[in-house]
């Protein structure tokens, strides 16, 4: 049954409660029970962070589709329609529009599917959680290739990277995670 937001206010100014999200599903039930104590000694609050997994993403990623001029070894062009990360190197719009001529001896080789053979063998996504030096820490991805990115053991050991042989993985990525 939905309370109106004015009841659930008074039972928060009634009950002494802070203005926090997780005092506010608090404040509700006090609201719906009429409770006149809430005792907090025991409460602990925890914040979620959710880490996306991702995988629809890896497997339609695709390498780009290059165009060749005979003869030559670099391609000329990349894709139809220029990409965010595409950088300095041509479409094959700004191609055609630059050298009309050259557009119908154009090889082409498509662009190759990656179905994320390197996340399989990366040590840790963003979202595992791991034990390092005694602490439990959210790992936010990979540093260098081998090392974990951790940026809260930066307090700890100085350094925002760790090996994961100093480490043991406690859980995996599930999307929603305590941090």
């Amino acid at each position: 049954m939905p309370i109106p937001v004015e009841q659930s206010v008074a039972a928060r100014r009634r009950l002494g409660l802070e203005k926090t999200h997780a005092l506010d599903a608090v404040s509700v039930a006090a609201a719906m029970t009429e409770a006149c104590y809430v005792n907090q000694r025991d409460t602990v609050d925890m914040d979620m962070t959710q880490y996306r997994r991702h995988r629809r993403a890896h497997i339609h990623a695709q390498r780009d589709r290059r165009y060749y001029l005979p003869g030559v070894m670099a391609p000329v062009a990349h894709n139809r329609r220029k990409r965010c990360d595409q950088g300095d190197v041509d479409s094959l719009a700004e191609f055609r529009k630059a050298h009309p001529k050259d557009v119908g001896c154009l090889k082409v080789k498509k662009a190759v599917r990656l179905y994320t053979p390197n996340r399989a063998k990366a040590p840790a996504v963003g979202g595992d959680v791991w034990k390092i030096g005694g602490q439990r820490v959210v790992v936010r991805g990979v540093h260098s290739k081998t090392n974990l990115y951790v940026p809260d053991l930066k307090p700890v050991t100085g350094k925002v990277y760790a090996a994961p042989k100093d480490g043991i993985r406690l859980l995996w990525n599930t999307g929603m995670v305590v941090v």
